[in-house]
């Protein structure tokens, strides 16, 4: 069954005709209404969730896809760092709210990164047409040029990191540890030996 299908629209449906059988679909697959469920109500969001999204349509017209790229990045980020999580067996604590100190740690570094590429566009910029030559190709100019296109090309790769772990952070927020473990310390242990857990899930691009 296509997205389509589910709204009860045709595939050259406009934005209008999509969010007024949105509605209908809605009212009448509703758990709380008689004959609707659950299963049913998710589907007809999720189908106009993507079919409202410009971009999320044209990818599933094209692919078949219903998650946006940006969910999907969220996703693979999430497996990333659950796999590290859980191949520590000296965790002891919460794996969710780890998750999102990692991520929230992630994403400052990414922004320091980021200033740091966003100052470097500026400064080369401001190289620009600096330097003057008599005659000939302007060799100057040509090594700024080329610093100044890996500059931007640096903080649009940054930017996409922090949408990506933003996005993470969007989808830690539907998760929770119901059962964190507490590491509990020997009485009889001295301070040196006691095991520490050490984080080292992200690291410089």
């Amino acid at each position: 069954m296509t997205l389509y299908e589910d709204l009860n629209i045709d595939p050259a449906a406009d934005a209008e005709a999509i969010k007024r059988a949105y509605r209908r679909r809605a009212a009448v697959t509703h758990p709380d209404r008689e004959g609707g469920s659950a299963e049913t109500f998710h589907a007809v969001q999720l189908a106009y969730e993507v079919l409202s999204d410009p971009e999320r349509r044209e990818r599933y017209d094209r692919t078949g896809q219903t998650s946006s790229v940006k969910k999907q990045g969220a996703e693979s980020l999430f497996r990333t760092l659950m796999d590290k999580l859980i191949a520590d067996t000296e965790f002891a604590g919460d794996y969710i709210a780890r998750a999102k100190s990692e991520t929230k740690d992630a994403i400052t570094m990414m922004r320091n990164s980021g200033k740091q590429f966003e100052r470097d566009i500026a400064r080369f910029e401001r190289l620009l047409g600096r330097i003057k030559v008599k005659a000939g190709g302007n060799l100057f100019e040509e090594i700024v040029i080329g610093k100044l296109k890996s500059a931007r090309a640096n903080a649009e790769h940054i930017a996409a990191q922090i949408d990506g772990l933003q996005e993470l952070m969007l989808l830690l927020e539907h998760y929770s540890d119901t059962a964190p473990v507490v590491a509990v310390r020997d009485p009889f242990a001295w301070e040196g030996d006691l095991a520490r857990v050490k984080f080292n899930t992200w690291s410089k691009p």
